[in-house]
């Protein structure tokens, strides 16, 4: 019996001005709802933390797009993406 695998690709696009409104009106509940505690544990301290939350959350709902998820049914913490220190993503966690 032969398996096909669907090859899909996601991309996603975050505008940092809408999670920078998101941070200041829920703290750190609206970070704990998109980020696991490892994602909020890797922001550099000299990060602009709205751009690295819009950063990881626009990676997350291009991985599962392309693994062809329903977003409005998954937790976005059953996602991690990591960075480099090179500033590319190169671990994803689903």
């Amino acid at each position: 019996m032969a398996w096909t695998v669907a090859t899909r690709v996601g991309i996603d696009l975050v505008d940092v001005d809408e999670v920078r409104e998101g941070l200041r009106s829920f703290g750190d509940r609206y970070v704990a709802r998109l980020l696991t505690s490892a994602e909020r544990a890797a922001v550099r301290p000299e990060a602009d933390i709205a751009c690295h939350v819009a950063q990881v959350f626009a990676a997350k709902e291009a991985v599962l797009k392309a693994l062809g998820a329903d977003v409005s049914q998954v937790a976005w913490t059953m996602v991690e993406v990591f960075p480099a220190q090179d500033g590319n993503w190169v671990s994803v966690q689903a």
